[in-house]
């Protein structure tokens, strides 16, 4: 087929408004008209806004369950804390492996989300459960393990769900936008900014409501409402599931795993590293298999000018399932769908959130640990959050695909929920938990963050493949915002009834809220777009790693002087860079595309591990910043003081405020200047919220050394605790700053059929920065303990220096931003015609 037949085919194409790549649920061509776009995108915000609630309605005051009912150290609980963040972090890898590879992100969501509710609904049982004795010993030590096993164990299977939800429900809200077409384009920018905007106005909903709940009513109550909300998202992703746009698969699943592709390059670059310069360009293809001559379009084709390239730029994405007919471009995807996975993962936010972010809370309180062990299990957690997305974006875009992914990720999710809600209700009739209920209690806590990891980061990518490229930045800002609509959401209304009312109850409504969010995202299915078959091409995982492993077989080899026609593989437009030219040895065995996209991978390494100390600055707000105002003045009236977890709410209400300013007013003023669509560049934005981190940290140490000073004077006068709201603020400003900006990042900049796994590296970023701060925080508590010193993070914060730790972070991220500025100066990004 000639350049100017394909162009007349795509002409056509997009008039007939069928969308290229994508089905509806029936395997029909997605119509633009009815399906995908802001119809569905609505369903999937929905979702994610009532899973943010759920989420942070438990994420938000988990170090105060810590601290109280699990009677943990501040150092522990706050490594407890980050430990849950991190591995809730964490897990979207595994989930974005196994909905790109296997279960798509449609289907991922629907199983993460029956993980989430089920491990929201065993950590609200976790909270109800009584002592069963106050004079044996020997019941007392059972009933003990057995509250904080459930609880811990109900903890991770939220991990697990939310790992699987939130990984997909964003990427399949943005699935639903078409980037051919250039009103869809825009919009899928506008999308992430209002997704965004959604889950801080759940976040801050649920800190005000959950918060106060947990605090002041039940514990039980404060984790019931984050399941109840889970269980509304799933509904709500359920209910846009006919206008859903899903991209075809069809043949894809004949193809080589994309995984597999990427690393063919590396093992030919290595393979063929004796080979001369003149050798390489003689033996380099111009079609390099049956691919080339039977669907030339599809595969890779010469870039005769820039009108083409844009034509042609991401015609395919072979992990998501479906068919190889092309989707209505106003039937499917686009804003329409965008909106409903936005909606889905705002869901599952609420479900996650409902449960982590009064983690700490529930480990300290009921189950009776220790401040510093509580923050270290939540940090364990936090971390196997952030890093089972790992794990899971390779399984989805090897094996199941996003769609498929989401689906499984989300059983998962909805069971360590339901299994966390059932453990908070183990009896016990002393004052400590049984071993029963800590074991079922950690065992639900890790199901959720299998589910988490493989929900995660399919979501985000499944919503973003529903837009045109020029949307994506909104969207993602949108995400972010529906995201912090959520948890801010589940943080008033979880905390609040798990700590005043129930923690059975605080845990079960994030359970129904992963349940509704599993719903949203299966109702919007029709609309969903599915990229097109990957033909027989290979995994992208195994093209990578062939390219090193050549290249490492031809490291003896002279520097190569390649040329390559520019080319088009995995929706990227791929010419010959003068970057990591080591890789080019590769060329003998493989395509230039291949080396490119390997290439495009490595270059992210840096700045992924530049950002690791953005990452544990953001773990403090889970964990010390509650520990923290618990020692201030939190009285509003007589008999009416405010939760201590809900002041995460600022964090979120920053968010929900600044977004809307920042994607209305500020980028279009930038834009005028800069020329470029989103105001400024992913790396500045990124640079601009490590600054403000930074400013957070500086702020939080003057705050502290005052409130020490303040105690130590005069023992019976508390600080005032709105000290810290300038602090929650600076974090919250630097959340919708550097996390959408990397969200975007690596999501743009990857090769298209490795977007679940880019989306998982990204989140694998706080995973590492919450199993950081673990280690930190249990080495200075081990340092300054000895020769009976006291404690950074001593149990009574009067006497603990938590200024201290708060300069050294200041200190650390300094060091980190220096760096990042390093390595970003000399990125080139992997489109130049848009950033």
């Amino acid at each position: 087929m000639s350049i100017s037949e394909a162009a007349d085919e795509a002409g056509t194409t997009l008039l007939n408004g069928i969308v290229d790549g994508s089905v509806d649920l029936r395997g029909k061509p997605s119509v633009r008209s009815t399906s995908g776009g802001w119809r569905s995108s609505g369903f999937i915000i929905g979702a994610e806004v009532a899973e943010k609630f759920a989420y942070l309605g438990i994420a938000s005051n988990l170090i105060t369950y810590f601290t109280g009912p699990l009677e943990m150290s501040t150092a522990s609980a706050a490594s407890n804390v980050n430990l849950w963040l991190g591995t809730a972090a964490f897990l979207p890898l595994i989930w974005g492996s196994i909905a790109d590879s296997f279960l798509g992100r449609y289907r991922t969501i629907l199983l993460t989300s029956s993980l989430y509710i089920l491990g929201l609904g065993l950590l609200t049982f976790s909270a109800t459960i009584p002592s069963l004795c106050k004079d044996q010993e020997t019941l007392v030590s059972c009933v003990s393990k057995l509250k904080i096993t459930i609880f811990f164990s109900a903890l991770y299977l939220i991990a697990i769900g939310e790992g699987g939800f939130k990984v997909c429900i964003r990427a399949f809200g943005a699935d639903q936008f078409d980037e051919q077409d250039p009103k869809e384009s825009k919009a899928k920018s506008v999308y992430f900014n209002w997704s965004y905007f959604a889950r801080s106005a759940g976040i801050l909903t649920t800190r005000l409501i959950s918060n106060h709940v947990q605090e002041n009513l039940s514990w039980a109550l404060g984790f019931g409402i984050p399941c109840l909300s889970m269980m509304l998202s799933l509904f709500l992703f359920l209910l846009g599931t006919h206008t859903y746009r899903f991209s075809t698969g069809g043949e894809g699943r004949k193809q080589f795993n994309p995984f597999v592709r990427i690393g063919r390059v590396f093992v030919a670059a290595a393979k063929n590293r004796q080979q001369t310069s003149s050798e390489t360009y003689h033996l380099v293809p111009t079609e390099s298999s049956k691919t080339f001559r039977s669907r030339p379009i599809q595969k890779t084709m010469i870039i005769l000018n820039e009108p083409m390239a844009n034509l042609c730029d991401e015609l395919e994405d072979s992990l998501h399932p479906g068919t190889t007919e092309n989707s209505m471009r106003s039937s499917s995807g686009g804003w329409k769908s965008a909106r409903l996975i936005i909606g889905v993962e705002m869901a599952e936010h609420f479900a996650f959130y409902g449960i982590s972010s009064n983690l700490i809370t529930y480990l300290t309180g009921p189950l009776g640990e220790s401040t510093a062990a509580a923050a270290a299990n939540v940090n364990a957690w936090s971390g196997t959050v952030s890093f089972l997305p790992l794990l899971w974006g390779f399984i989805a875009d090897s094996f199941l695909g996003r769609f498929r992914t989401i689906l499984v990720a989300s059983s998962l999710y909805i069971l360590g929920y339901g299994q966390l809600s059932f453990s908070t209700m183990i009896s016990s009739h002393h004052k400590d938990p049984s071993q029963l209920q800590v074991t079922l209690f950690f065992c639900s806590l890790y199901l959720i963050a299998i589910g988490h990891g493989g929900y995660k980061p399919c979501i985000s990518v499944f919503g973003a493949d529903q837009l045109d490229g020029d949307d994506l930045s909104s969207y993602f800002n949108w995400l972010m915002f529906g995201s912090c609509i959520s948890v801010l959401t589940t943080r008033l209304i979880s905390i609040f009834i798990q700590e005043n009312l129930s923690w059975s109850l605080g845990f079960g409504i994030p359970s129904v809220s992963m349940l509704l969010s599993l719903l949203l995202f299966l109702l919007g299915t029709k609309n969903y777009r599915f990229s097109t078959a990957r033909g027989e091409k290979k995994n992208p995982f195994a093209r990578i790693s062939h390219v090193f492993m050549e290249a490492v077989r031809n490291r003896g080899q002279p520097g190569l002087d390649i040329y390559y026609p520019n080319q088009t593989l995995l929706m990227v437009r791929v010419h010959d860079s003068k970057q990591l030219r080591f890789l080019d040895r590769a060329a003998i065995s493989c395509d230039l595309a291949e080396i490119e996209e390997a290439k495009a991978v490595l270059k992210l390494v840096p700045i992924w591990m530049s950002c690791l100390v953005y990452a544990i600055v953001c773990a403090q707000s889970h964990t010390f910043f509650t520990k923290q105002g618990a020692t201030m003045d939190r009285s509003i009236s007589p008999g009416l003081l405010v939760p201590v977890a809900t002041l995460q709410c600022f964090i979120n209400l920053t968010i929900i405020i600044f977004i809307p300013i920042y994607d209305r007013l500020l980028v279009p003023i930038a834009r005028s200047f800069t020329q470029c669509p989103s105001g400024i560049t992913m790396l500045q934005r990124i640079r601009s919220g490590m600054v403000l981190s930074i400013l957070a940290m500086v702020v939080a140490a003057l705050v502290e050394t005052k409130r020490l000073q303040t105690a130590r004077d005069d023992a019976t006068t508390l600080m005032c605790v709105w000290w810290l709201v300038p602090q929650y603020v600076f974090i919250g400003v630097a959340d919708m700053l550097t996390m959408v900006g990397l969200q975007e990042l690596f999501y743009d900049q990857v090769p298209c059929e490795l977007r679940s796994i880019g989306m998982a590296l990204n989140l694998s970023i706080y995973g590492v920065g919450n199993f950081l701060s673990s280690f930190i925080i249990s080495f200075i508590d081990k340092v300054t303990r000895q020769s009976g010193q006291t404690s950074w993070f001593d149990n009574d914060l009067d006497k603990a220096h938590l200024d201290y730790f708060y300069w050294l972070l200041a200190c650390l991220g300094s060091i980190g931003l220096a760096s990042y500025l390093w390595f970003a100066k000399s990125y080139v990004y992997n489109r130049p015609n848009k950033f």
